[in-house]
């Protein structure tokens, strides 16, 4: 069998199984296998053609990879507690030895807060939720 029969062959596996991944990794590389397809028009030499497979996926991964987050425009968005960033908190509790700290109602779930100027806290007053600090909420009066 030609080598050039060959690349194309491994090319349309790889990009079949980039069908079944959200990756775009199968892609890249099968990329690479159709530059040595073309490669493998004009030089029969098999180790040259792994050495051309080998680093043009390299070097087209680590672009795609570079390059990817841009070009998909998803941005990242936070998750757990981090969520909780931004959102509105009803104080709860204030403790009476320190009335800058004390428990809020953020997303129906109960929390420590604490603000984040020492300012006094309120029971009832709505606050915003601007920083999480281990298993404490920082909170904007």
């Amino acid at each position: 069998m030609h080598p050039v029969v060959w690349w194309v062959a491994t090319a349309a596996v790889l990009f079949i199984l980039e069908l079944t991944t959200a990756s775009f990794f199968f892609l890249w590389i099968g990329a690479g296998a159709l530059l040595t397809a073309l490669l493998s028009l004009f030089v029969d030499k098999a180790p040259i053609e792994y050495l051309t497979f080998a680093l043009s996926s390299l070097v087209l991964v680590g672009l795609s990879r570079r390059w990817a987050p841009r070009l998909s425009g998803k941005t990242q968005r936070a998750s757990n507690v981090d969520a909780l960033v931004g959102q509105t908190a009803v104080v709860t509790k204030v403790d009476a030895n320190q009335p800058h700290q004390g428990y809020a109602k953020v997303e129906g779930e109960s929390w420590k807060i604490e603000s984040e100027n020492q300012e006094p806290l309120t029971v009832g007053a709505k606050t915003t939720v601007t920083a999480v600090k281990g298993n404490v909420l920082g909170v904007k009066v």
